[in-house]
């Protein structure tokens, strides 16, 4: 009996049935739950239903006015706005779906794993048990937390799958495949994941000896992927030029500590990721290692039998590779490089590709022992190692998926959210909880740590309810007052101006702000909630303009009291003595709106009035992108406050207007539409052998 045996094809559909039933099990375990984790309360879901929003309002969701004072939206780190399979969170109208996505990224990951084997010619047993690692692994059971994650794990083996099959058929409809599952994976919007992949993929491809052709081939396929998906990834470049975390980052050790190999032997060794006394890094909790016991001990051992045409080493050694790479600072490898690279390479996020190649490499060194012929007794034992493999790696979720009812949905958050949205009158919130209250929890105690911030409206969370917060950060900029943390701690009472010309209105805090400027209030038993009558408007006209040398000094100035900022705008300059500005639009923009402030969209306000000579001020981030028009005609737009937005206004009735128009999506979307074409005409032409 050998490893293509019909008997062994019976069991390798028997595993394939029983895992994709088990994902369906979970799927309905999860019905009107989430996973209790706290970005998924704090920053996932909530984006979501800000980006299904837009989209049902028949808007592209540009820009967020909801986080901080806006930010980018196509262009934020994780928003794939434009991936198809999250259109059924955006046709569905809600984002209650949100495991089950995950779920069947993570069926389209397995299956893609077992077509990727299957290609090389390896037999259904052994394929089906790869695929088993790898989409079962602990790494993935984490990612049900994180679509985004998920969906760009789900499409490496199809990657890789593809790119095997266009090297075998030389055609330029092979190659078209290629280019639509890079495509796929970058438009899911996670780069480390898409560039750990990249480098792997070049490396096992140039390893295969390709022909001149082959690398034509692949090259283009490179170049159409990023031509399709460039209304993503462009904007996206933009932002990560310009904007700054702020430092905040240098705080996650992007690496693995020693002890986190540990998880290769056992998932929970370190404890439950999440829980108070979790032994691994928080910023890596969900790089888990362990894709299973019997292929971990395959993998020391170094597989069964011998392989002369050496075909799985170079899998091998990339398993050992990335293992060591994800060492970070304790790999000598890295002393070569400055500790920014380190950073911004994230190390620890080439598990994925580690957890690929091992699974990979097992799997080709399995066949080689399954397709020899064996004693019944040898039957046997691959029976029981089989199911031992399966049942291992199903234990996972019952130790990881932790599921808490879905807090969005609760009557009395609802209800405490509307009257802290009719307090907050249109404006802005801010909300700082305590290191205690925001901890993580112990181990049987994961609700803690979620219902807390969501009860004291954290961060994204107010887009569900529709209140905009400048939790943890104002803006994309600058890097000394991103972290809200570190602009408050300077000492309460807290008294300066800049959060008022942020026009943050409401204060939930841990303990009451002085009057008479803040007069504290009282909700539903809460008695940390202080109301700033004298909150910024979102526009408003001042009549003086100040410059200052640089933004640090602006800074500076409006950090304190008494900076007359309802009368005063505080500009910087160049270093040539040029005043900081967005280029003014070319084109004329005749509109007529109704009189006074009017916010038509996420991205387009106006404000019109009879002014005296003076300044409107727009208090939402300045970025490129945004554009202005006084009267219909296009003007430049001042950085104020080191922040926000100014326009100068002559005497007179005057409408001015702000839209958010960048224009890299325009250019984005002008290349992505342009490719497609190209390959569209491409493909209606007559099927060609080579490419």
């Amino acid at each position: 009996m050998s490893g293509d045996s019909k008997t062994f094809s019976i069991l390798a559909k028997g595993i394939m049935g029983l895992y994709l039933a088990f994902l369906l099990c979970w799927a309905f375990r999860f019905q009107g739950c989430l996973p209790a984790v706290t970005d998924v309360m704090m920053h996932i879901y909530p984006d979501r239903v800000f980006t299904i929003g837009e989209w049902g309002r028949g808007l592209i969701p540009l820009w967020n006015p909801w986080i901080g004072c806006g930010v980018p939206e196509v262009g934020s780190w994780q928003s794939s706005c434009f991936y198809p399979l999250f259109w059924i969170w955006n046709l569905l109208g809600s984002p209650s779906s949100y495991v089950q996505l995950c779920l069947l990224h993570e069926a389209l990951a397995f299956l893609g794993f077992y077509r990727f084997l299957r290609i090389q010619g390896l037999s259904r047993l052994v394929s089906v048990l790869g695929a088993f690692s790898f989409a079962g692994s602990a790494l993935f059971v984490r990612c049900w937390a994180y679509p985004y994650h998920m969906a760009a794990l789900a499409w490496i083996p199809w990657i890789f799958w593809s790119v095997h099959r266009a090297l075998n058929k030389d055609q330029f409809q092979s190659w078209i495949l290629v280019v639509l599952f890079l495509s796929l994976q970058l438009l899911t919007g996670y780069p480390p994941f898409v560039f750990y992949t990249v480098i792997l993929l070049a490396a096992w491809f140039f390893f295969q000896r390709p022909s001149r052709g082959n690398i034509l081939g692949l090259g283009l396929s490179f170049l159409g992927a990023l031509g399709l998906t460039a209304l993503q990834w462009l904007p996206f470049a933009e932002f990560l030029a310009l904007g700054s975390h702020g430092g905040w980052w240098k705080y996650f050790p992007y690496y693995l500590l020693p002890a986190e190999y540990l998880t290769l032997f056992r998932f929970d060794v370190l404890g439950i990721p999440g829980s108070k006394d979790y032994g691994g890094t928080s910023a890596n909790f969900v790089y888990n290692l362990y894709f299973g016991l019997v292929p971990l001990c395959l993998l020391l051992a170094g597989g069964w039998g011998t392989d002369k045409k050496k075909s799985s080493a170079f899998w091998g050694f990339a398993a050992l590779f990335l293992l060591l790479w994800m060492a970070g600072g304790h790999f000598p490898l890295w002393r070569l490089f400055p500790e920014n690279l380190l950073q911004g390479l994230e190390p620890s996020k080439a598990a994925p590709l580690f957890i690929f190649s091992a699974s990979t490499y097992i799997a080709g060194r399995l066949q080689i022992r399954l397709s020899k012929p064996m004693k019944p007794i040898f039957f046997f034992v691959v029976l029981f190692l089989s199911l031992l493999w399966m049942v291992d790696l199903m234990r996972i979720p019952f130790a990881f998926a932790n599921r808490i009812p879905n807090p969005f949905e609760n009557a009395d958050l609802a209800r405490k959210a509307a009257q802290l949205k009719e307090l907050a009158a249109g404006q802005r919130i801010l909300s700082l909880t305590s290191d205690e209250e925001f901890g993580r929890s112990r181990t049987q105690g994961l609700l803690d740590p979620i219902v807390v911030p969501v009860q004291k409206m954290l961060v994204n969370t107010n887009i569900v309810w529709g209140l905009r917060s400048t939790q943890f950060y104002l803006t994309v900029w600058p890097e000394s007052l991103n972290n809200l943390f570190l602009y408050t701690s300077q000492g309460y009472p807290y008294s300066g101006d800049l959060l008022d010309i942020a026009g943050v209105r409401l204060f939930l805090l841990s303990q009451p702000l002085p009057g008479p400027k803040y007069i504290p209030l009282e909700i539903g038993g809460d008695q940390d909630i202080n109301l700033n009558p004298k909150a910024s408007a979102d526009i408003r006209w001042v009549p003086e303009k100040v410059e200052l040398a640089d933004r640090p000094a602006v800074l500076r100035r409006i950090a304190v009291p008494g900076s007359l900022w309802d009368r005063r705008i505080y500009v910087e300059k160049t270093a040539d003595g040029r005043e900081i500005s967005l280029e003014p639009s070319l084109r004329d923009n005749p509109q007529t709106l109704a009189a006074g402030y009017q916010r038509s969209s996420a991205g387009w306000t106006s404000f019109s009035g009879n002014f005296q000579p003076g300044w409107v001020v727009f208090n939402e981030t300045c970025f490129p992108g945004w554009r202005a028009w006084v009267d219909g005609k296009g003007k430049p737009i001042l950085r104020t406050y080191g922040l926000f937005m100014g326009v100068a206004v002559e005497a007179g009735n005057h409408q001015v207007e702000f839209r958010y128009e960048p224009a890299s999506f325009r250019l984005g979307l002008f290349l992505s539409l342009l490719t497609l074409a190209a390959l569209l005409g491409r493909l209606a032409q007559p099927k060609t052998k080579k490419f």
